[in-house]
């Protein structure tokens, strides 16, 4: 939690004797000790760090800055429950579409398992990664169908060279993946 290490003895026996004033914030605050003892704790201990690390916050009292970690600590948990990310739908591949089926049989049924498929997907980054601009986008001309000729056609060449040039990229590509 946000700079928090291994307290040393002297924070631990620090943070023991002053332990009361994390159930005082909670209870002050009205925040249910069950529900938010294990978040106001990690800026307690953080308050205890800072206020041994730095010397001129000793001018203040212990209680004070031990407070305000522990409104930071929960304030910052309860942002990432708000989040965006946090709200995001669940989605079971187990769940049936709008045409009768399966998620996980719709991804499976395109001849390819999700396994598979993510092994083709990250074997064709590697490639595009390989690839000088122009092969790039021949190479996705050819993923889209075109054949050589008609690749070659775009790019004033034979057959024959676009498909040099496919075979010069695959051979590169196999050397950097051995």
């Amino acid at each position: 939690m946000n700079g928090l290490t291994k307290l040393t003895d002297s924070q631990r026996d620090f943070a023991d004797k002053n332990h009361h004033l994390v159930l005082q914030y909670l209870k002050t605050k009205g925040l249910d000790e069950s529900d938010y003892y294990d978040i106001a704790v990690f800026g307690y201990l953080r308050a205890v760090q800072v206020y041994d690390q730095r010397p001129e916050l000793q001018n203040h009292s212990f209680r004070t800055i031990a407070n305000k970690r522990m409104y930071a600590a929960i304030l910052n948990h309860s942002r990432s429950l708000r989040a965006a990310k946090r709200c995001a739908e669940v989605i079971s591949l187990n769940c049936i579409s709008s045409d009768g089926m399966e998620l996980i049989e719709q991804i499976s049924s395109h001849g390819l398992s999700v396994v598979e498929y993510a092994e083709a997907r990250e074997k064709w980054e590697s490639i595009q990664a390989a690839a000088t601009p122009e092969q790039a986008r021949m190479l996705k001309m050819r993923a889209q169908g075109y054949r050589n000729q008609e690749i070659g056609q775009v790019y004033y060449l034979t057959p024959s060279a676009v498909s040099g040039r496919i075979c010069r990229l695959r051979k590169k590509t196999e050397r950097l993946a051995a």
